[in-house]
């Protein structure tokens, strides 16, 4: 995705002497490139999707020309199939960039012989000849036949970019069932930018983004070392993005919830702990995690937690844990009234009335409002956002619901003990 860059946090970059464009995927395409001028493998192969749009083509082509030339020097041979994001942009730059060999171009199936020592290797690929394609690529006329021209005792890879799983998509479906059935010993895939376990010794999956790209990419994002033990393929993900994206529960007591530094110092803990807990965080390679923290917890006040989540909202806040540069983008406040739930349901009122629609909602004995909901949030997702739902999942709608009900039955709650107190 060569082009994209982080956005939303150039005050904080600047504050604390970062750039977007030194966390983008070209300086993680940079690190990569680092790493094998360093190491080199066999070859290095991109599962699509290196550009981001058409009108990134001359920074992708900038960034492309000057990384490739590096591997070119160091030896590397360079493959790469198109996916939907760049069908159209990446055929016309590989054209001038030296060393890179576009797989598959058109939509026809290709296979070619790995070069390089150790085991013989044929790689098959095909490429998306625009930015939609409604059909499975494995139904192509000449797949079967190129299929065919597999050698024999060889180790055979397939690189794809496609819509697992999908029966209709714009993002060329294909399931499991069909890559199995085809007998190559592994199948990377592009396009959802979330990484597979790929730990099976013929694995299947996507290799995900190099780089998360936003709040909603979280987790470890990275290149795939790929080797052949005994016969088996072995796929190691390596962690070593100049960004991370992540997203954490803290549950906060009673006592910590009424002071705002509490508060914060709450969640620089559960940072602590979360590093520590995931060798995947390394400090000599993740220069920053930017990080949305979900407040829990039943409580009687929430003061603090008020006064953290309203400036956060003003300006995002940053500190230094485990020698890692964290930026904190957004508080919410997931917490729960310290409530009968039962007493209140009782009550006359607009907050009984809420409280009896979310014992209702837990029983799952209000369908009406359920269904009332999924029709709203229907209305929504069909409104030409341009999500799509593989990568940013909704939540489900009694989630939603429930969510929405505690916000609503919390202010209520503190707008009565705030009269009560006067």
């Amino acid at each position: 995705h060569l082009g994209r860059r982080p956005v939303g946090l150039d005050e904080a970059f600047s504050r604390l002497g970062l750039s977007a464009q030194d966390l983008s995927p070209a300086a993680a395409l940079s690190r990569v490139v680092d790493l094998l001028v360093q190491q080199p493998p066999r070859a290095l192969i991109f599962a699509g999707d290196l550009v981001d749009r058409d009108d990134d083509q001359w920074e992708a082509y900038s960034i492309l020309e000057r990384e490739m030339e590096r591997l070119k020097e160091a030896g590397v041979p360079v493959y790469a199939i198109a996916g939907n994001h760049d069908g159209l942009v990446l055929p016309r730059l590989v054209n001038r960039v030296e060393g890179v060999h576009l797989l598959g171009a058109g939509g026809a199936w290709e296979r070619i012989e790995l070069p390089g020592d150790g085991p013989a290797i044929d790689l098959l690929g095909w490429s998306f000849p625009s930015n939609s394609v409604t059909t499975c690529p494995l139904d192509c006329e000449e797949f079967e036949s190129t299929r065919q021209g597999f050698r024999p005792g060889t180790l055979k890879l397939g690189v794809l970019h496609c819509d697992l799983g999908a029966t209709s998509s714009r993002y060329a479906p294909v399931s499991k069932a069909r890559l199995e059935s085809v007998g190559l010993d592994a199948w990377f895939l592009g396009h959802v930018h979330a990484p597979s376990n790929l730990s099976d010794s013929s694995p299947i999956g996507y290799l995900g983004s190099l780089v998360g790209l936003d709040a909603g990419e979280s987790g470890s994002r990275g290149p795939w070392r790929v080797r052949v033990e005994d016969g088996a393929v072995i796929a190691q993900q390596l962690s070593f993005g100049p960004i991370r994206w992540e997203q954490i529960s803290v549950e906060v007591s009673e006592d910590d919830a009424r002071e705002e530094d509490k508060v914060h110092a709450c969640i620089q803990a559960a940072m602590s702990e979360r590093f520590t807990a995931d060798a995947s965080f390394d400090s000599a390679h993740c220069e920053v995690v930017v990080v949305r923290v979900d407040l829990s917890g039943n409580l009687l006040r929430r003061d603090g937690i008020r006064d953290l989540v309203s400036s956060c909202k003003a300006s995002p806040f940053d500190f230094r844990t485990n020698d890692i540069q964290v930026i904190v983008e957004r508080v919410r406040d997931t917490t729960r009234a310290a409530a009968d739930l039962d007493g209140l349901a009782k009550e006359p009122t607009p907050i009984g009335r809420v409280a009896s629609r979310l014992l209702s909602l837990r029983a799952g004995d209000d369908p009406g409002l359920l269904d009332e909901a999924g029709r709203v949030v229907e209305r929504v997702r069909a409104g030409g956002w341009d999500v799509d739902d593989d990568e940013y999942p909704s939540p489900g709608v009694p989630d939603l619901l429930e969510r929405a009900a505690w916000r609503l039955l919390n202010s209520m709650l503190d707008q009565r003990r705030e009269a009560q107190s006067k």
